[in-house]
């Protein structure tokens, strides 16, 4: 061996140098490919997102026209005769045109032929009859208004006698890329630095055509041509290349890929909205040649700069929201769909329930809550991940049992919601069985021997029944919050059989209520609210609290209020505390004790008496109590559903001196749709809005918005349910003007609530 070595010494130490050399090389080469690739890699997924968030804002801007389009033809679907329709047309028209910059005119089609808002036929282009053809709201191809200027359309149904369809025309740069990428006046616009600094073409293209651009290296300069055989032929030589590209955008139009240009390296992304959005692609061309040499300071200055973008663009996004989306569209839009399981929500149930119901109207159903047990301790033992993916597959068997005219949704807290076929219990429990024995045989968790369990709670519908979905819902739930759910098996509650077992309860409350009333044991609690801008109390809420002397303890609202609005006890109720309420102000107007403004709630039986508004009115002159002092809190789901008779009872609370307000806003999927018609002096939106849920910037987006949008109409906002100091310092810099809440104050009797002003704002 040692004479080998010295033989071959030098040959072995030159070999293995060699290979030594060759393995770094091989290594290095590695590395740098594998850097190049992941750059390569990020930079896709950047131009994939980018494009992502141009066609969202794209799909805003629609939303917004379409949105005015269908609120068009709900006001003139309304009308009963022809001239009351032609007038409300051309009041929309002049109305538009001199609040819309982009509004062009409105018209109006009967029987596959448009008219004026006058009423004179129209010889309308191609592509505005095409519309025509369209199912609900749809949007047009790119076409030339009248010689003038490019335009599109949109069209939404028109429910009357005069009409099929109402169809606005919006000058094209309606939609726009502007926004997105340039900042300052019209008069002084710049692109947004990020934008500058990045080297790409953004196009918006209208079935091949055109429809704008955004050029910011003006090297590559699109021209007037198409897409395809215009642009991605002038600049992408490699067939490869251009095949990548056309078949990334025949696959609807989705994805980005990288590409070669000139001997430079550049990320071609795409992204197409909807055939019912007009069939418009957003693309987008990234200079990435610099990659090859600049290394991480490149790429950091490419994340850099996308961040801005990022940022720029969710900033746009939200400021388009408040100041140009129905925010009932979008909030709707945003509540309906859990994005997370990809199943509907709560108030997506309801609507498509809603539907269902008036479809089968001979048909029995029942609403279920599929309540997963134990539903905290899954993540507290596995993880939120492995209790997502329960949820999905608790999902997939709830989907995949449904047939047609069924549906359901995912609440929250392991909790599903299902609208099933109803024939009788036996044929329910046998379906509902096999649910539970599909979820039963789920045994991915890490701890094998862990089964789910579920219980059901089920309120009975029969054919025809006109009361809600929503209080469908809630008789569910009242079954699921008064069973004993933690079984070893599938429980099945029914809401009859639980009346049966509550009937004692209800008679001896019912039996009781008056004695009750009589002996003074319903005691007024109050709940100061803070004026942040004042920074000082701004009144209160006046809550209702029941000292059962026979129990000798206060029972919970939620166990006699529900029942009392059913028997109508409720009115008598209202009565009792508005008088004992002004009575407490006048009390303390004799003895010049400081006394701050009240809310007093009023139910729907209430609100519907006869002689509701002269009995307040009555009240409040007797004990001499300043106009605008008392305010009276209305639901939203009454509101909602009595909108044009309490429109009619606003109007005259406030000629009586009352101030009204809407309480409970954001419960129901439709809230904005009754701001039209009421003059409300204060929204108070709900604990909803605070709630936690999987995705908190949306949450936080929604939040702000709602409270833009109110205030941009002049409406006093208030939020309750306000329980941290994180909350209270979000709604400060969201611009809120009124919160209540446990962190502020709790509900309080009337003594402790006097003693409350008296020590931190008799001096203010």
């Amino acid at each position: 061996m040692k004479n080998f070595l010295r033989k071959n010494g030098k040959s072995i130490a030159v070999a293995v140098a060699v290979i030594a050399c060759i393995s770094f090389l091989v290594y290095v080469a590695a590395l740098g490919s594998g850097y190049y690739s992941s750059v390569e890699n990020q930079a896709v997924s950047r131009a994939d997102d980018y494009v992502y968030e141009q066609a969202a804002h794209v799909s805003a801007q629609l939303e917004a026209v379409k949105t005015s389009a269908e609120f068009f033809a709900e006001e003139v679907s309304s009308k009963k005769d022809k001239e009351s329709f032609h007038n409300t047309l051309s009041s929309i028209k002049s109305f538009s045109s001199e609040k819309d910059l982009y509004f062009a005119d409105i018209y109006y089609s009967v029987k596959d032929k448009i008219y004026t808002a006058r009423g004179d036929e129209y010889e309308a282009s191609p592509e505005m009859y095409a519309l025509l053809s369209f199912e609900g709201t749809g949007v047009s191809k790119n076409f030339s208004y009248e010689n003038t200027f490019m335009a599109f359309a949109v069209t939404a149904d028109a429910e009357c006698s005069f009409s099929d369809k109402i169809i606005i025309v919006y000058d094209s740069h309606a939609v726009s890329l502007e926004s997105f990428v340039y900042e300052g006046t019209e008069e002084n616009k710049t692109l947004i630095p990020s934008v500058k600094d990045s080297e790409f073409v953004v196009l918006c293209k209208y079935d091949g055509r055109i429809m704008e651009r955004v050029v910011v290296n003006e090297k590559f300069d699109p021209g007037t041509d198409t897409v395809q055989d215009g642009i991605l032929k002038k600049f992408v030589k490699k067939s490869e290349d251009y095949a990548k590209i056309t078949a990334m955008c025949a696959n609807d139009g989705k994805g980005a890929v990288s590409v070669t240009i000139d001997g430079s390296a550049y990320v071609f992304a795409v992204y197409s909205l909807s055939p019912e959005n007009g069939n418009i692609f957003i693309l987008a061309l990234y200079d990435l040649s610099a990659l090859y040499g600049e290394g991480y300071t490149l790429i950091s200055t490419i994340y850099g700069a996308m961040g801005i973008l990022a940022v720029a663009a969710a900033f746009g996004l939200i400021s388009f929201i408040v100041s140009q989306i129905k925010m009932n569209a979008k909030i709707r839009k945003l509540a309906t769909q859990d994005e997370e399981l990809d199943c509907p929500t709560r108030d997506g149930f309801e609507y498509n329930a809603e539907s269902i119901l008036q479809r089968y109207k001979a048909t029995s159903f029942a609403v279920i809550i599929l309540q997963i047990q134990s539903f905290d301790y899954l993540s507290e033992k596995f993880g939120e991940a492995e209790k997502l993916r329960a949820l999905k597959f608790i999902r997939n068997v709830c989907y995949n049992s449904l047939v047609t005219g069924e549906t359901y949704a995912y609440i929250k807290d392991g909790q599903f919601l299902l609208l099933l076929h109803y024939r009788d219990r036996k044929g329910l429990i046998v379906k509902l069985k096999g649910i539970y024995n599909q979820i039963t045989k789920y045994d991915e968790f890490p701890d094998k021997d862990y089964k789910i369990n579920v219980s059901y709670s089920i309120y009975e519908v029969n054919g025809g029944e006109k009361q809600s979905v929503r209080r469908m819902v809630d008789k569910a739930k009242i079954v699921k919050n008064e069973s004993a759910v933690k079984t070893s098996e599938a429980s099945f509650n029914f809401y009859g059989d639980m009346l049966k077992e509550n009937y004692a309860k209800r008679a001896e409350i019912e039996g009781r209520m008056n004695i009750a009333l009589e002996n003074n044991e319903f005691h007024l609690f109050y709940q100061p609210k803070y004026n942040l801008g004042k920074k000082t109390i701004d009144g209160s809420e006046i809550l209702v609290r029941w000292f059962d002397s026979k129990i000798d303890a206060y029972r919970s609202p939620a166990e006699f209020l529900p029942l009392f609005e059913e028997n109508g006890f409720i009115n008598k109720l209202d009565r009792f505390v508005f008088y004992r309420a002004c009575q407490n102000i006048a009390e303390c107007i004799e003895k010049h004790i400081i006394v701050f403004p009240v809310s007093v709630n009023i139910s729907r039986v209430t609100a519907i008496q006869p002689d509701f508004l002269a009995y307040y009115t009555r009240i409040k002159k007797k004990f001499n109590i300043k106009d605008n002092f008392i305010t009276l809190e209305f639901t939203e789901s009454f509101a909602y559903e009595n909108y044009e008779y309490l429109a009619g009872i606003v109007n005259e609370l406030h000629a009586a001196g009352f101030m009204c307000s809407l309480d409970d806003f954001g419960t129901g999927y439709s809230s904005f749709s009754v701001l039209k018609e009421l003059e409300m002096d204060e929204i108070k939106l709900d604990k909803v809005f605070l709630d936690r849920s999987s995705h908190p910037d949306r949450d936080e987006m929604l939040l702000q918005s709602v409270i833009g949008m109110v205030k941009k109409i002049g409406t006093k906002i208030t939020q309750e349910g306000v329980e941290n100091k994180e909350q209270f310092d979000k709604l400060i810099a969201y611009g809120c003007d009124v919160v209540q809440g446990f962190y502020f104050a709790r509900p309080m009797k009337y003594s402790d609530y006097r003693q409350f002003v008296e020590e931190n704002f008799s001096k203010k």
